[in-house]
């Protein structure tokens, strides 16, 4: 599995997660391949929302701010959502969100995901490409969380290993929890 595909995978999960009916993602799915053909990932292009029953698009009808703004139901071939009547309802669903959507770090140029931020890593583990090949990381540095986790289980504590990578206390004891979480 590349970088990529696990991307794709949170972000479908997100949808699952959030009552989007299977039928409605293929749908949705079918129709962004169909109208983008040269576009081999379109879950890492545009913005997803939903409403808890299809899948809706942002940023897909072009640069303008209105164009920005507007909502494509990819669930229904394209349909254009009237925004201000689901507003409320995205708003709700947003609110609190720390899952898949908010999960990705883009990159502005090429809009595609350059980090990942796992649901049990608290914004501090991160998974780049690139970076420690791809491995569950401390955000902003080379340390791996495996390591960290191999050092603790082998009797080391949290405040030591701190000391010895120069990290605040909380990141090693994210990095201890995620490695155990997994």
């Amino acid at each position: 599995m590349s970088f990529y595909d696990l991307v794709e995978a949170h972000i479908l999960r997100a949808a699952v997660e959030r009552h989007v009916p299977l039928k409605q993602l293929k749908r949705g799915l079918a129709y962004l391949r169909k109208k983008h053909p040269l576009n081999p990932r379109p879950l890492l292009t545009y913005d997803f929302l939903t409403e808890g029953k299809y899948l809706l698009v942002g940023g897909m009808l072009g640069s303008k701010e209105k164009d920005q703004d507007a909502l494509v139901n990819a669930s229904i071939h394209g349909q254009l959502e009237l925004t201000g009547v689901l507003r409320e309802h995205l708003r709700l669903l947003l609110h609190g969100i720390d899952d898949s959507l908010n999960l990705i770090a883009r990159d502005r140029k090429s809009k595609l995901p350059n980090t990942l931020f796992p649901k049990d890593g608290h914004h501090i583990v991160s998974i780049t490409p690139g970076v420690v090949s791809g491995r569950p990381a401390i955000e902003g540095t080379r340390i791996p969380t495996r390591i960290i986790a191999q050092r603790f289980n082998a009797g080391e504590d949290a405040k030591t290993l701190a000391k010895d990578y120069r990290l605040p206390k909380e990141k090693v004891e994210a990095a201890i929890k995620y490695e155990t979480a997994a």
